[in-house]
């Protein structure tokens, strides 16, 4: 018998549902108007199994999708779990195999080296796709219809990062959507990859760079030229895995980083210009359409301005090294 803990992670708002549903018609207050014609997608942390471990965080739970479908004055209810790895593997052994957030330390031995994505944080629509999104592995990808799951989008091994973001954007001139992968070479690593991917579906960029230390870097900023990436102290280690403790913590001892990186073909590593500030902890960012002024440089102007909330912010070129 599945038994949840009796713990703020599986309780009240957090009560797991499990469940999988297709409702038409679905009753409502008021008038949808009929020309009203489209989806909208939510996703939330839905575990199948009680924690392997006894109790969990809420958000390491399975991604459960939920798609609102408006038309012809109605609505229509469809609910289906995203089908990761993770989920086959645990509903064939019928319990959990994955261990504690972000920990494989804590795995069962069976599915060791196997994609630890409960695709759990975004339900985002593009090229003609349902992207089930999770930051520390690749997208899982869904029929935006019937909300069948398909498979993790690697672009048939072209994509070399480990890891895609759950928080793209999308540039309004292109249609592109820009990604970044944190941990790109697997967990805990400072090599961050960014990406684009056309209209279509097709991968067209993938580059990667260095950033000052690994942490938590769950959302971006982008402008028609730049990407813009803040670091922060909320971070993560092999050593802080191996003592059971939770994957991140904060290290308010540490400086924070605003990153400023071109959006191009060629990018090196030096052309990345870093802002450092005293600690901060920014966690989501809005892109901004303002256009930037032309220059014959590919580089930012020297004169920038760091909204960390902190007193000082000094520039450098390349990554500081750690004292």
């Amino acid at each position: 018998m599945s038994q949840f803990p009796d713990t703020l992670s599986f309780t009240g708002f957090n009560t797991p549902s499990r469940i999988e549903a297709d409702i038409e018609d679905l009753q409502h207050t008021g008038t949808i108007p009929p020309e009203l014609d489209g989806a909208f997608y939510r996703v939330q942390p839905d575990p199948q199994f009680p924690p392997r471990l006894g109790d969990d965080i809420a958000f390491n739970g399975d991604g459960m999708i939920s798609r609102f479908h408006f038309h012809d004055g109605q609505c229509d209810f469809k609910q289906r779990w995203a089908r990761t790895d993770k989920w086959k593997l645990e509903h064939e052994a019928g319990k959990g195999l994955f261990g504690a957030y972000r920990n494989p330390l804590t795995d069962d031995e069976s599915v060791k080296g196997r994609i630890r994505s409960t695709a759990n944080t975004n339900a985002w629509v593009f090229g003609g796709k349902l992207w089930a999104m999770k930051e520390d592995s690749p997208s899982l990808l869904m029929d935006p219809a019937t909300m069948e799951s398909e498979a993790f989008q690697t672009w048939e091994g072209a994509m070399k990062s480990q890891t895609f973001t759950a928080h793209p954007k999308i540039d309004p001139r292109t249609g592109n959507m820009v990604a970044i992968g944190y941990a790109a070479s697997g967990l805990c690593t400072d090599d961050v990859s960014y990406m684009e991917i056309g209209p279509d579906g097709d991968l067209v960029r993938e580059k990667w760079f260095k950033v000052p230390y690994y942490c938590m870097m769950h959302d971006f900023g982008v402008t028609e030229n730049y990407l813009i990436l803040h670091i922060v102290p909320s971070i993560g280690s092999w050593e802080r895995l191996e003592q059971g403790k939770p994957h991140f913590g904060f290290d308010t001892t540490m400086p924070v980083y605003l990153g400023v990186i071109p959006r191009r073909n060629d990018l090196n590593q030096e052309d990345i210009r870093w802002f450092s500030a005293t600690t901060a902890s920014p966690a989501t960012c809005s892109t901004r359409g303002r256009k930037e002024p032309r220059s014959t440089s590919s580089r930012p102007r020297r004169r920038t301005t760091c909204s960390l909330s902190s007193p000082t912010c000094t520039a450098r070129r390349s990554i500081p090294r750690r004292r």
